[in-house]
């Protein structure tokens, strides 16, 4: 298995560390994952273990509550991609969540 470089850990950090503040509900999980890990941020696994078990319970909840916090998570605007401002989020759901 081919170790990940620097600029993949910094870039998986970033990523990670944007997602946690456009979602706060997966802070306690990331701290977690940084201890468990000496601090080094492995977004595949992260999203494993605490994203999409989030996301699936979010999409099958259908409330209000969970149907605002879907839309944070899909609708925030990523800063750490270069295509990031040529690709907007045009989904109704962003629309919606908006307003």
């Amino acid at each position: 298995m081919r170790s990940r470089s620097v600029s993949e850990r910094v870039a998986d950090r970033r990523f990670l560390d944007e997602l946690v503040a456009a979602v706060p509900e997966f802070q306690a999980g990331y701290d977690e994952h940084l201890q468990d890990y000496d601090g080094d941020a492995l977004a595949h696994l992260f999203f494993a273990t605490d994203v999409w078990p989030w996301f699936i319970g979010q999409y099958n909840a259908q409330t209000a509550e969970a149907k605002e916090s879907y839309a944070r998570l899909y609708c925030a605007p990523s800063t750490s991609s270069p295509r990031a401002s040529t690709r907007p989020r045009t989904s109704s759901r962003c629309r919606s969540s908006r307003t």
